[in-house]
């Protein structure tokens, strides 16, 4: 049940038994253009659509499952839509839009049968690098579902957190595998439902929102002799830490993201890092703590993050560093 989309243009049609060809399509859509040739076939259970198909600057935001207040919606759902008709369709796409995401290319065939849409080689450029990814999606009589299996390479989502969050957080290129599914009546049944793992490298870049050498020569100091804590909070926002390397992974079942880890390498050796936490999908929860030694592998600076992920609560912990402390509970991360 997607939302009205608006719609207009003009194409040339040439009818005749059992078919109508088209050509000279000059569409717009969805806030963007559509354009391109094909043909209408009748004379079968259902109608049967060969197009070649390009189109810059769609926004198709409206795909997308529905939030209600603060959950998703229970209102059933129904791609109806795929049980209409057949197609094969090639197509060339830039500039597309799925919210705040945007794919600057994307191209594949995408083969509709009897409800089953199926997109196995689709390929596309986003956030500077590349991805391939296998997409299949059910609908017209068949409960929705949808399966997407996807290879990227050098991706740098960074500006995208930024742009919700204000801080990017990791600047680096992000290189893995992808795999999610999920089924359900109703938007809300969908997200309670998914399953899927994410596993990925990190290239050399920069953790940026900690001036972690600047905390360390503070601490240090002769004259500190106050509360770390409190002194972390002088040294977080717009500050850049370079790592040699990265390493992530996820697991997602029924909903909740179970298991999210990273560990970050530094090139000096004087520095690690390890991200560990879980979200629930369908509450937007998050639950995480983000552990970094700025100077050796028995303090660390800690950061708690919970609560809504729309607007998550943060506590930091530098209570290691303060003068005769004992370090906090938090397991080192594993030796290089």
């Amino acid at each position: 049940n997607w939302a009205p989309v608006a719609a207009s243009g003009k194409v040339q049609l040439t009818a005749a038994p059992q078919n109508i060809s088209f050509s000279v399509l000059d569409m717009n859509f969805s806030g963007g253009r559509i354009s391109g040739e094909g043909v209408l076939q009748g004379g079968e259970a259902l109608p049967r659509l060969n197009m070649n198909m390009a189109a810059s600057d769609i926004d198709l935001g409206w795909l997308l499952p529905q939030r209600q207040k603060n959950n998703w919606s229970a209102e059933s759902m129904r791609w109806s839509l795929l049980g209409r008709g057949n197609a094969d369709i090639e197509l060339r796409a830039t500039n597309t839009r799925f919210g705040n995401l945007v794919l600057d290319a994307l191209s594949g065939r995408l083969k509709l049968t009897d409800g089953v849409l199926e997109a196995p080689d689709m390929s596309g450029a986003l956030l500077g690098g590349g991805i391939t990814a296998n997409v299949l999606a059910e609908g017209g009589l068949l409960t929705p579902r949808f399966a997407f299996n996807a290879q990227f390479n050098d991706v740098n989502p960074n500006a995208l957190i930024a742009a919700r969050y204000g801080n990017g957080l990791v600047d680096a290129a992000l290189s893995g595998v992808l795999r999610l599914e999920g089924r359900g009546p109703s938007p809300r049944a969908v997200m309670s439902g998914l399953n899927g793992e994410l596993n990925f490298e990190i290239a050399p870049g920069a953790l940026t929102f900690f001036d972690a050498v600047g905390f360390a020569e503070a601490v240090r100091g002769a004259e500190f002799h106050g509360d770390a804590s409190t002194l972390m909070a002088q040294y977080t926002g717009a500050h850049r830490l370079s790592f040699a390397r990265g390493l992530g992974r996820a697991n997602m079942r029924a909903g909740v993201i179970e298991t999210v880890s990273s560990d970050f390498v530094f090139a000096d050796g004087l520095n690690e890092a390890r991200l560990e936490g879980a979200l629930d999908m369908v509450g937007l929860e998050v639950d995480a703590a983000f552990a970094l030694y700025p100077f050796d592998r028995q303090r660390p600076v800690l950061l708690q993050i919970t609560g809504n992920l729309e607007k998550p609560d943060l506590k930091a912990d530098a209570s290691a560093f303060n003068p005769t402390a004992a370090a906090p509970n938090a397991t080192p991360p594993p030796a290089e």
